[in-house]
This record gives structure tokens, sequence and C-alpha cells, in this order.
């Protein structure tokens, strides 16, 4: 008697449960019936496509373009592209290097008699390995283009020009025949994106001078071959000033192992702050930067 009344109890309890679950799930769920497939609710997609929607805006590195006006005008104007990073480390590193107020001191207001200048520029620096002269540009768009630390001249001829530079570096890019020193690791790793063919970076280790040999497809996104099976590319975040070469580019080095990046840490001040990466994700950051140089985004790309 004890036992049937103990099955029974068994019994309810499995339908009560049962009831229950099936309950819950025509509360949270409604079935398509189009596609005979379970889906959220309503109301549970609208609070999933607000998170998602939060989660967008709180992960975006550059706040100042969420005014759509604001970020037309920049449009096509250099500006870091963030359509090509594909890792939330890499986003929190160029939003840390390039700041709102240093994107706004670039670009805001950039005439198209300076952006020209400054094209014109780095296409004579691929075309030859050397700068144009002085002469070939007037002294107010030097003057401009050396306020926003895109250009700069020093004893009478151009002495860089993002991404790079007159005087030889670490950082070494071939591009066809044409060999060229860029300003840092990140930028020598970005060229690719920006000219769009095939680039070849010789980086020199700060810790033991190796010399690292990288291999970057055309389309500036991928890595075709390393002398070393593991180089790490660490980026500084100093004050900027009024020229990035001078400050924050000095800590945006290339190192043939993580053993000889944590030595070189090791003698840093505590209060250093950068970020270490990948060589991937160093390409990553270093094509968002420079790609837009030469080449004009979408508005979606900018976005």
């Amino acid at each position: 008697m004890k036992v049937g009344w103990i099955l029974c109890g068994l019994c309810l309890i499995l339908m009560t449960n049962r009831a229950f679950w099936t309950s819950l799930r025509r509360q949270h769920f409604w079935r398509q019936a189009i596609s005979n497939r379970w889906q959220p609710c309503l109301s549970c997609r609208a609070v999933q496509s607000a998170r998602r929607q939060r989660t967008r805006v709180r992960s975006h590195p550059f706040q100042v373009f969420e005014n759509r006006a604001l970020m037309a005008d920049y449009t096509g104007n250099g500006v870091p592209d963030t359509s090509i990073i594909l890792e939330h480390k890499v986003r929190e590193a160029l939003s840390a290097l390039m700041t709102e107020a240093r994107l706004a001191a670039r670009w805001d207001g950039l005439s198209s008699a300076s952006r020209r200048a400054h094209q014109a520029i780095l296409k004579a620096y691929l075309a030859r390995g050397e700068p144009p002269c002085i002469s070939e540009f007037s002294a107010e768009t030097l003057s401009d283009l050396g306020r926003r630390d895109l250009v700069h001249v020093r004893d009478g001829e151009i002495a860089l020009a993002y991404p790079f530079s007159t005087q030889p570096t670490d950082f070494q890019v071939q591009v066809g025949g044409t060999e060229i020193p860029a300003i840092c690791a990140v930028d020598a790793l970005g060229t690719a994106a920006m000219v769009r063919r095939r680039t070849d970076v010789t980086c020199v280790c700060p810790t033991c001078g190796a010399s690292v040999s990288i291999g970057i497809s055309p389309d500036g996104l991928s890595v075709e071959q390393a002398s070393t099976p593991d180089p790490r590319v660490w980026t500084g975040v100093k004050d900027v000033g009024t020229c990035a070469a001078d400050s924050q580019c000095k800590s945006m080095l290339l190192f043939c192992s993580p053993e000889h990046q944590d030595t070189w840490r090791r003698s840093q001040p505590q209060s250093a702050r950068g970020f270490d990466l990948s060589l991937s994700q160093g390409v990553q950051l270093g094509a968002a930067i420079s790609r837009p140089f030469l080449h004009a985004q979408t508005s979606k790309a900018a976005s």
C-alpha cells in the first residue's frame, strides 16, 4: 500500500514538473510558423538587441564619431579604418594611441590642399625612397601639416611623413624595389595595407639586435612569412606632444621573441604603459592606422 502511494507521488511530481517546464517554454519562446524553428519571444529579442547595441557603443574606440555629421566630415581624410580590426585588444590599443583629441587635432578641418600634399609626399617616398623637395609645396601647407603632426620639416628638408622617415631607423620596408625607413614598428607593419602591395618588413629587436624579417600580403592584413616563430609587438602609450615620432613612436617596437620583450620591459619604468600584441595583431593595428593615408574609406568602414 505504501509503495503504491509513493509511486503515485512520484508520478504527480513528474507531471507537475512537466507542466511547469512546458508553461515556461511557451512563455519565453514562440514557434515561427514558416520556418518551424524555435525563436526567442519578442520581449527577449528586444532585450538582446538593446544589449548588443550598448555593447557596440561601449566597445567603439572613437566616441567622437557617434556624431554622424562629424563622422562624414572625417571620412576619407585618413581616420583609422576600424573595419580592419577583428580583435578587441587591438581596438583598445588603437583607442589609447589615437585619442579623440589627437584625431581632432590631426584631421579636423584638414584642407584638400594639405591632404593632397601629404599624399604626394608619401608617393615620392614610395617611388624614390626619399621625400620631395620642400619647394614643391607652399610654406602654409607644410606649416599646416606640421601643426597636425603629419609631416615635419627639419633643416630645410622633409624629415618625416607618417609612416615614413627620411633618416635611417630600425624599421625598414621594401615595396617593389624601393626601400624606405619607417618611423616605428607599427608604421612598418601597416605599410602594405596603405600601398596595397606585398611588402617586406625588417625590424631590429631592441634586446638582442637581431633582424626580424616579415612578409606581409598585398591586402596588408595577413603575414605570409616571418623569420622567427613568435615575434611580439609592443605599443607604448605616451604623451604625444607636438610630434609622435619623437615621443610615442620610440616605444612602438618589435621583438624577436616574448622572452626578449619581457627582458626589455623589465628595464623600463614601472609606470610605462602599453599593449603587448602578437604579430598578426600588430599588423591589424598598423593597417587600420596607415591604410586610409592613401585610400579613402566608405562611411560604413569609418563608422
